[in-house]
């Protein structure tokens, strides 16, 4: 059985574009339901670096944009194709019944077995008389279950890294008095936008933040998020966090969300960057 999943925190984007999909769905006639998930520990294993995303059948087919609903329908029927029920369509478009006794995962389009050359219907993704399993059907049982065994080792050790990182950073820095912290946050997979966007971040600090920078009053760190801040800040993704400090404590903070919509132009990127830091330094003033 497909499933069909919208990730988000629940933002306005998120609620259209399950809008969207759901309308998608229905207008395919697909008996599919369409579930949200809405927990951020939930988003990196899934491989959702953005919201909100789109996931079919544990692919991502969108992610950080609400498109169409005729766009949504091609994302979807390229991803599950015509026949979203487990079963056979049998070379109809509409839903038709199983062919064989159901087991089949691709379309027979009524041909008998011995019409290919491995002796399965369909290439060998069909049927194989009967209405068995197709002939290869076992190795591409082996090779998604070798997928994902990797996936999940790869997911551990990222979090296992992760939280060994942020201990010893935790050690290493400490805790500010007075002034502005401005913190890159990682969050999931290091992407090559993620780790542009980073350097934007330190050139825009640097270029306009020289003196501040250099005495304190200003602090910029790169470190991975662990789950007591992505619970504190909200994150569904990789975030810079900008807060001031007074007395040691956390006195206000912003999310700096914009920087993933200005991630393909770096002037206004660093521009929207400097202003929000700006206005940090004079809420310490």
């Amino acid at each position: 059985m497909n499933t069909i999943q919208v990730y988000g925190p629940g933002c306005a984007k998120c609620a259209s574009l399950a809008e969207v999909t759901k309308q998608a769905v229905r207008e395919l006639q697909w008996d599919v339901p369409v579930k949200k998930v809405t927990d951020p520990m939930l988003f990196a294993s899934a491989g959702v670096l953005v919201t909100p995303a789109l996931v079919m059948n544990g692919k991502v087919l969108l992610s950080g944009k609400v498109p169409s609903v005729e766009a949504v329908k091609g994302l979807l029927q390229e991803a599950g194709g015509s026949c979203p029920q487990d079963g056979c369509c049998c070379g109809r478009e509409e839903k038709a019944e199983p062919c064989g006794d159901g087991a089949c995962g691709g379309c027979c389009d009524g041909k008998a077995a011995a019409e290919s050359s491995d002796g399965c219907g369909c290439g060998g993704g069909g049927c194989c008389g009967g209405g068995k399993p197709g002939c290869s059907g076992w190795k591409k049982a082996v090779v998604w279950i070798a997928a994902l065994l990797i996936l999940l080792a790869v997911v551990k050790m990222v979090n296992r890294s992760g939280k060994e990182s942020a201990g010893a950073d935790a050690m290493a820095i400490p805790v500010m008095q007075e002034g502005v912290e401005a913190v890159y946050y990682q969050y999931g997979a290091r992407c090559p936008t993620c780790v542009k966007m980073e350097g934007w971040i330190k050139e825009a600090l640097e270029g306009s933040f020289a003196d501040v920078l250099k005495d304190g009053r200003l602090v910029f760190r790169s470190v991975p998020a662990d789950a007591e801040t992505v619970r504190h800040y909200g994150m569904t993704t990789k975030s810079l966090i900008v807060s001031n400090r007074k007395q040691g404590n956390e006195a206000g903070w912003k999310n700096l969300e914009r920087i993933w919509d200005l991630n393909g132009d770096e002037a206004a990127f660093k521009e929207y960057v400097v202003q929000e830091v700006r206005k940090q330094m004079d809420g310490v003033k």
